[in-house]
């Protein structure tokens, strides 16, 4: 849209020509939409991926030191065929919640180093 204002400054006047853009900020309903496109769209890309039939199996083996009180977990446990550990630490005041997220998170990350480590190897290779 184009408006013409007249600024007059003295006998003479000049004509300015200016552009005015309308911006709108986007009302609730087009928030709405586009959230539920975005959740179709991830749904959608969910289905499309396939993933193949994976087993774990686990033994947790636990080791107390009395001399200082610490009692060590160590974790063997078999990814798709491999065998991997995962070793964690707790006082002997530790609560069984604070223990169980230790292990937890050990497994973690030998679990996710392995699969990282395959992804990595599969994009190399891929070019």
């Amino acid at each position: 849209m184009f408006d013409v204002y007249r600024v007059q400054s003295g006998p003479s006047h000049i004509s300015v020509h200016k552009t005015v853009e309308e911006k709108r900020a986007p009302t609730d309903e087009s928030v709405r939409l586009l959230r539920e496109m975005e959740r179709s769209a991830r749904d959608e890309v969910i289905k499309s991926i396939k993933v193949a039939n994976t087993c774990m199996e686990v033994v947790l083996h636990k080791k107390r030191d009395y001399l200082s009180a610490i009692t060590h977990y160590l974790c063997v446990f078999n990814l798709n065929g491999q065998q991997l550990t995962a070793e964690f630490s707790a006082d002997a005041w530790d609560d069984t919640e604070k223990i169980a997220i230790g292990i937890r998170d050990a497994i973690a990350k030998q679990v996710s180093n392995a699969i990282m480590l395959q992804v990595a190897k599969s994009v190399r290779d891929l070019g």
